[in-house]
């Protein structure tokens, strides 16, 4: 896995994923690639690297409040 400061921008097919700098290590190339898998058709545009890393940044909040919340 290779992470890199400024790779935010969109993916060429076949371009490996590059895990940009300062993200937490629970993201990585493949939870990126899988992402950007599952989410693409269900957009207009081509999603970009730094929005599918937005998107598992939010969920990963999600499940942290919730993890909180459903604890006595």
């Amino acid at each position: 896995m290779t992470r890199q400061n400024s790779q935010h921008g969109q993916k060429s097919p076949g371009e490996p994923i590059i895990v940009p700098a300062g993200v937490p290590s629970w993201i990585t190339a493949e939870l990126i690639q899988r992402t950007l898998k599952v989410f693409q058709p269900r957009y207009p545009t081509p999603l970009t690297l730094g929005e599918a890393v937005a998107m598992l940044l939010n969920v990963g909040r999600l499940f942290g409040e919730l993890s909180r919340s459903s604890q006595p």
